[in-house]
């Protein structure tokens, strides 16, 4: 039996003091696949071998302790070549080019023509391969993702952009290059750490990733070291280059769109002729099958358009994903919230439409209001997930900019021992936070740590951005309790028309708050 561990495979495996585990990625096809006990054994031994190297059937026996017969295991690696995780051969570039197109016409298809209902669309917690080994991790405090926020330069100049220095209209003069940077060397060693901790994923973000210096070697290292690899970039210069990224089996690109109108996306980015270049890449990555994203904020300026992206997503088999919780700026700038964040009366019809996380409808439970467990954490940043930035702090996330230690003059195993940052904020449970669970908006509330300490230099603090959405969804459930739906019976599009949304050049907004190198302070209700 001639079988072989195919390139577009990776995966970790861990063994704890009780049982082993692994996860096992089918990067064609975008799927997970989790393993305990004895198939754990056999997954991480599989992992052990090159990708395109015959496998052993007899070596893996014998790593595993010969706990199956032959027929075992044959009938086991049978099953994983039904799921492509193995392949009983090596396959030609021209077939495996060949089914990635078929997967990505697959994806377009069923975006046409399966339509979700509303509960589908709804952001419940869905269980899955990733979920269930993520909580093995958890409890043995490795993280299962790390984010690189490569540069802080990027070829776009968004207004909305919360990067440090970054400028927002063509007054303004750009201070996001004057970093030093973490080099290759660098990140070959962190990434060699972050396997033997036993990380999974690597998110690759900016400013935008593919203005970095030696990002296609990075690339290389990273899929070298069995990380999934996940990518968020503007895409422009991707374009007529993904054939060069698809070696790499990314499991994902998140592409930002605004619009599907030309003119409003780039007047966001403030690059003319942007929509069409990113939406050539995503055609490309389609044909390719690499499951893609469409992120889009919605700010004012883009309001009235916003949900034409929903139906571009259909088009390019893409997954659409909108956030009505604009970040400021990490280095104190307020412009972004004080002039794009949308009103109130505005904001209640976005939260009508379920294609929006924070809907709020007969159709998610108790109209959106969740129950929140007091002895919890807020969210998995510090814990599920860390942060680095250009310069190699380590960061909860990239939007939560508290430091635990630097990559350039410390081990990440020391930092992740021996920082009391960390510690505070993996263990701050909701109880702890000022006024969280004490109103009756609270229900309503997606309460990010990461912003109130942007806004306070503190998570502990209430951030006012999170507690007036809450508010506007309390109210707005009330409204639909009582029989009033600010819809009137008219679609999204006719409703957000009938308003008048004024839009403003963005000027900068400097309050003089830069927390970037605060400590927390422990806190206690």
């Amino acid at each position: 039996m001639n079988l072989y561990r195919p390139n577009w495979t990776c995966g970790r495996y861990h063994k704890s003091e009780s049982n082993s585990y692994s996860l096992l990625y089918n990067l064609i096809e975008g799927m997970a696949y989790f393993f305990e006990d004895e198939s754990a054994n056999i997954i991480g031994s599989i992992l052990d071998q090159e990708r395109n190297v015959q496998i052993s059937l007899e070596s893996i026996n014998e790593t595993t302790g010969n706990q199956f017969t032959e027929d075992e295991v044959i009938e086991f690696f049978n099953e994983l070549v039904s799921c492509g995780l193995l392949t009983d051969g090596i396959l030609s570039p021209e077939i495996i080019s060949n089914n990635r197109k078929i997967i990505g016409l697959q994806r377009k298809w069923n975006s046409l023509q399966i339509e979700k209902t509303v509960q589908e669309r709804l952001p419940f917690h869905q269980e899955g391969a990733e979920n269930a080994y993520m909580e093995i991790l958890e409890k043995s405090n490795i993280p299962m993702a790390v984010m690189f926020e490569l540069t802080y330069n990027c070829n776009e100049q968004c207004i909305h952009c919360f990067n440090p220095g970054a400028a927002r209209n063509d007054l303004e003069i750009s201070e996001r290059n004057n970093r030093l940077e973490l080099n290759l060397a660098d990140y070959t060693r962190i990434l060699d750490e972050l396997k033997d901790l036993g990380v999974v994923k690597i998110i690759l973000t900016g400013g935008d990733p593919f203005v970095k210096r030696n990002i296609w070697e990075l690339i290389e290292l990273i899929y070298q070291r069995d990380f999934a690899l996940s990518i968020y970039t503007n895409g422009l210069k991707l374009v007529n280059r993904v054939n060069q990224l698809a070696q790499y089996y990314p499991l994902s690109v998140g592409l930002s769109v605004y619009s599907a109108n030309n003119e409003i996306h780039d007047s966001i980015t403030r690059v003319k002729g942007s929509l069409v270049k990113t939406l050539k890449v995503a055609d490309e990555l389609g044909d390719f099958g690499i499951p893609i994203d469409f992120k889009c904020p919605i700010m004012k300026h883009n309001a009235t358009s916003y949900f034409t992206v929903a139906d571009l997503s259909k088009k390019y088999g893409a997954s659409a994903q909108f956030d009505v919780n604009l970040t400021d700026s990490l280095d104190g700038d307020t412009a972004i919230s004080e002039q794009l964040q949308v009103g109130d009366e505005l904001l209640e019809i976005i939260l009508r439409d379920p294609n929006v996380p924070l809907y709020v409808g007969i159709e998610a439970p108790n109209y959106g209001n969740q129950e929140r467990d007091m002895a919890h954490v807020f969210c998995g940043a510090g814990i599920n997930i860390l942060n680095v930035t250009p310069e190699g702090n380590l960061t909860p996330c990239n939007s939560y900019p508290t430091q635990f230690g630097n990559l350039k003059e410390k081990s990440l195993i020391t930092i992740l021992k021996e920082s009391k940052q960390l510690q505070i904020v993996k263990n701050a449970i909701v109880h702890e936070y000022e006024q969280c669970g004490t109103n009756e908006r609270c229900g309503y509330c997606n309460r990010c740590p990461g912003q109130s300490f942007i806004e306070h230099g503190t998570p502990f603090k209430s951030s006012s951005a999170n507690c007036r959405i809450s508010n506007v969804r309390m109210n707005l459930a009330t409204k639909l309790k009582n029989g009033i739906d600010p819809l009137q019976g008219k679609s999204i599009e006719e409703n957000i028309k009938s308003l008048n949304i004024e839009t403003i050049r963005v000027t900068s907004k400097k309050t003089g708050r830069n927390y970037r190198n605060a400590e927390i302070i422990a806190h206690k209700s």
